[in-house]
């Protein structure tokens, strides 16, 4: 099944240029939709479902973190790719803090890499996410079991203590 991909640019030179890279890596499985603003990344991410988002830092109407911002208050939950033609470290910090996957500069040959970046990016968010549900599953299956559960570290010093031992009295 195809990944789906939105990608928000608005220089129309850009768009065809990444648009090729994509096809020409038809093998990675990718249909790729397009929005040229802020305003209408929103609109079609709260509409439709992707598997990644590739956010142009310098839009017209917004910075691709302010549309970041925006998607988190909506409950983005796919990987979010910042890409910029400014090499800026602090922006670059910032997209990090803010949560995104990954921060690309737009140099010669990037959007070659584009289409791999991008399945890298898309298959390291599902991993970690696997990993998420199986630890909250985890750490509910240890909680609700009567007996003491705890681990200690090298200095015996506990590193974690389940909900029955907190029953008990001790912290």
């Amino acid at each position: 099944m195809a990944k789906k991909i939105l990608i928000v640019e608005d220089y129309p030179d850009q768009i065809e240029l990444i648009q090729r890279a994509f096809q020409k890596q038809k093998s990675l499985d990718f249909e790729v939709e397009f929005a040229f603003t802020g305003e209408d990344c929103i609109r079609k991410y709260s509409s439709e479902t992707f598997d990644a988002l590739i956010l142009d830092y310098k839009l017209p109407d917004y910075s691709g973190l302010e549309i970041f911002q925006k998607l988190k208050q909506i409950g983005i939950s796919v990987p979010v790719i910042i890409v910029t033609g400014q090499g800026d470290e602090r922006v670059a910090v910032q997209a990090m803090k803010e949560g995104a996957s990954d921060y690309i500069v737009k140099d010669l040959g990037y959007m070659n890499s584009l289409p791999k970046t991008v399945k890298n990016t898309i298959n390291t968010y599902r991993l970690k996410e696997k990993l998420r549900e199986k630890e909250e599953f985890l750490e509910k299956l240890v909680n609700n079991v009567d007996d003491i559960i705890f681990s200690i570290d090298m200095n015996y010093r506990f590193t974690y203590i389940n909900q029955t031992i907190r029953e008990l009295g001790y912290d």
